[in-house]
Parts: C-alpha cells; structure tokens; sequence
C-alpha cells in the first residue's frame, strides 16, 4: 500500500505521477509549437502569389489563399467544401472528378489538366500531406488558368 500511494504522489520526480506530469507538460509545449508551426505556414502559404488552396482528406477546399480567391472570384466562392469545382467546366468535371478521387484513394500527387468554366485551361498540382506509407490527411493543390 505504501509503494502504491508512493507512485501516485508527486514526489520530486521518481514517482509515476511525476513522470505522468512531466509527459503533459512536455506534450503541452510540442502542441504550442505545432500550433505557432501551422500559422506560419498558413501566412508564409497567404502571402505567395501562387494560387493555393487545401482540401481534407475527402478533397473537401478546407482554406485557400487570397491569391486562389482572387483568381477565382467571379466562378463564386471556394473557400469551404466541394465549390471548388465550379471552375471546371461543367462537361470535364466527371473526368476530372474520377481522376482526382484516384489521387485522394491512392494517396499520389495530383497532375490534371482540364478544361475551366469560362474555356480555359485549368491545370491542378498539388501533393498529399502524407501522414505514412499510402494515408493522407488532405492536399495542398496549385491552380493555374490559362485563357485560350
């Protein structure tokens, strides 16, 4: 009894509450880092004159930045969901769908040209966040229009 209550009392550090507790205050210091690391790379993303935009793991637009909006505002806009689409034109989205959802299921880069909504050429890249081997949480994608 004594050994238990030993081990589940902070005891300047040689108890498994110590080591519990330093593990939290560890893990509390890696999840404010990753969180500072993600709004870098969301305002380093915003502030290129790329045109990008990411999608969920499903290929749902899940941020873009003001390049992607600015780019594709008269189409309406994308910033969440499938909208996103719409700048393709209508009778290659099928296509383009089919080919897109091979790359969210395999987990591969994506690389398509088609056809845009105003008759243009659209041209997607993008490549998954690959969180291991064949599983992704979603993609980072560039767009970019050339008129015809």
């Amino acid at each position: 009894n004594d050994t238990i209550m030993r081990e589940v009392t902070l005891n300047d550090g040689g108890s498994l509450k110590d080591g519990v507790h330093s593990l939290k205050g560890s893990c509390d210091r890696i999840e404010l880092r990753q969180k500072v690391l993600d709004q870098r790379s969301k305002a380093s993303l915003h502030y290129t004159d790329r045109p990008l935009f990411e999608t969920d793991k499903r290929g749902r637009a899940i941020w873009s930045n003001e390049s992607f909006q600015n780019l594709t505002k008269e189409n309406g806009d994308f910033s969440e969901g499938y909208d996103w689409i719409a700048v393709i034109d209508e009778s290659y989205r099928e296509e383009f769908l089919k080919e897109f959802q091979s790359c969210l299921d395999m987990c591969r880069k994506v690389d398509v040209e088609t056809t845009s909504a105003n008759g243009g050429t659209v041209h997607f890249t993008g490549f998954p966040y690959e969180v291991e081997e064949g599983v992704h949480e979603g993609f980072l994608i560039h767009l970019s229009l050339k008129e015809n």
